[in-house]
Formats: C-alpha cells, structure tokens, sequence
C-alpha cells in the first residue's frame, strides 16, 4: 500500500522550523526578542494539520487559531501573539512586503522538509521543484 504523505508530518519538523528559524533570525541581525518569538512560532506553525484532515480548515488558519490560548496561558504578549500568530497565518504564501519574521518562518519550513529521504515523495502532492531533493548543511 502506498505510504500517505500526511503520515509523515511529525512534530519533528515543527522542532527543526524553530531551531533553523531561530537561527536565521540571529544571522539576519533580528532583536533577541524577535529569535524567541520565531522559535515560538516554528513549533506551532503546523499544529492545525488535524483539524485540515478533519475537516478542510487550512492548517495555517487553523493553527493561528489552537495557538493563541496557548500563546496566552504561556504569559506572552498582546503584541507578541499577534506577532507570532501573524506569521503563523501567512507562513505557506508570504510576499515580499510582509515581516521578517513571516519571512523567516516561511524560509525555514520549506528548507527543513526532508524530502530527499521521504518514502511517500512519489505520492506527496508538493511540485517537484519545492521539494528539498538534497541535504543542505
């Protein structure tokens, strides 16, 4: 039986988004404040995946909206939240005109995903030229 791609998503990946963007973030000269608001980020980025295979909500609508009671019990603030909850929303289609932080995210999920060693890349649905076909160190 073919491997689903969806099988796949682990709560690994959200750990590497955090840890990678946390270190773009630093590179890219961003505050202190910025680095830890990014790691937050990463590691709720994907947590609405459920809620899309349950019923279609788009996974990054749907984790804006798990993650902000969790942002909250965590103490963070109004204005971090919306920070972190804004790159959340927008981290699968960013333009070129939104944050650093959204821009920062986007660019360390994509180039986290390990699809050079994924048993389901034949089944998966992303284009050829979106998949990272290479390990990059």
């Amino acid at each position: 039986a073919a491997i689903d791609a969806k099988d796949h998503y682990t709560f690994n990946h959200s750990q590497c988004v955090s840890k990678y963007a946390s270190q773009l973030a630093e590179h890219a000269g961003l505050p202190s404040d910025h680095v830890e608001i990014i790691q937050q980020a990463g590691l709720l980025h994907d947590i609405g995946k459920g809620m899309q295979y349950e019923d279609g909500t788009p996974h990054h609508l749907a984790s804006a909206q798990l993650a902000e009671p969790i942002l909250k019990d965590c103490g963070y603030t109004f204005e971090e939240i919306h920070d972190i909850l804004h790159a959340i929303r927008l981290h699968r289609k960013p333009t070129d005109e939104d944050t650093p932080l959204v821009q920062v995210l986007y660019a360390a999920d994509k180039k986290t995903r390990p699809c050079f060693a994924c048993e389901a890349q034949e089944d998966c649905n992303w284009p050829q030229e979106k998949k990272n076909l290479q390990l990059i160190y």
